[in-house]
């Protein structure tokens, strides 16, 4: 406390005292924190693989809906997209689950731990219910162009209404 005094007297301001001893006697505070605690930070844990797969499927059907169209193109545009929005949608209502969980656990005053495994064997499995889908779908009812014709009002030179 001396020290704490002595510094708030040399820097006029007690906030930055308080702040200077934390920094100057860190090891003796980080022994005052439990085992149990979660202090590890992964690095590399924020899935930019999975954001950057999940914006390139969107994209590709985007692109796919956009070029002339093909039954090949009509087929793979409803599978980028339908995949890509699977990935982009999933992860995130999975996540708001697990605060949810996190939450009522605790108002009951309870310890939850919510594992990153489960997290994504949920991910794998509604994007496997959603490949499974697209599969029946395109085996029993395949995905085909459909030209549409417009009649319209516009005369041509040889009097044959386009």
């Amino acid at each position: 406390m001396a020290e704490i005094w002595e510094n708030m007297l040399q820097l006029n301001s007690p906030r930055e005292a308080v702040c200077q001893w934390a920094v100057d006697n860190f090891d003796y505070l980080d022994s005052f924190i439990p085992n149990s605690y979660p202090r590890v930070i992964r690095k590399g844990a924020d899935n930019t693989g999975l954001s950057g797969c999940r914006a390139l499927l969107i994209s590709i059907g985007a692109i796919l809906l956009a070029v002339p169209a093909t039954d090949s193109t009509c087929g793979a545009s409803i599978w980028f997209v339908n995949l890509g929005y699977t990935l982009e949608l999933v992860p995130l209502i999975l996540k708001v689950a697990a605060i949810n969980k996190l939450m009522v656990a605790a108002k009951k005053m309870k310890r939850v731990v919510v594992q990153r495994k489960s997290l994504f064997y949920g991910v794998a499995g509604v994007c496997l219910f959603a490949i499974i889908f697209l599969a029946l779908w395109t085996g029993f009812d395949r995905p085909r162009k459909n030209p549409s014709y417009d009649l319209t009002d516009s005369i041509t030179e040889n009097e044959e209404t386009i």
